[in-house]
């Protein structure tokens, strides 16, 4: 296996790991939530501080997206760039395979 390929396996495991992160926090949030609940706390005060909660936890959430969306944007670049190389490369050789047929 290549280097890339191992770098992307493991940028897949890592979101993997997170995503499973994010899920873990939001069960043990809405446990805290009902445990909270169950104890005599003012539902509305509980309820508010999970919402705050929640925003940052949404927050987080887009922060990483646009770092994964950017990263992308880079990738897109840099496979333009040698798709361009590439052609130019392709042309350049069919030009000089012309220029020997002559």
């Amino acid at each position: 296996r290549g280097r890339g390929a191992l770098l992307r396996e493991g940028e897949a495991r890592e979101d993997e790991g997170a995503s499973h992160a994010a899920q873990l926090a939001l069960a043990q949030n809405e446990a805290r939530f009902l445990q909270e609940i169950a104890d005599g706390g003012d539902v509305r005060q509980v309820f508010h501080a999970t919402v705050r909660h929640l925003e940052t936890f949404v927050l987080q959430v887009v922060a990483r997206l646009g770092k994964k969306s950017g990263e992308c944007l880079v990738l897109e670049r840099q496979a333009r760039t040698l798709s361009k190389e590439a052609l130019g490369s392709a042309q350049a050789l069919e030009a000089a395979r012309r220029d020997m047929q002559i």
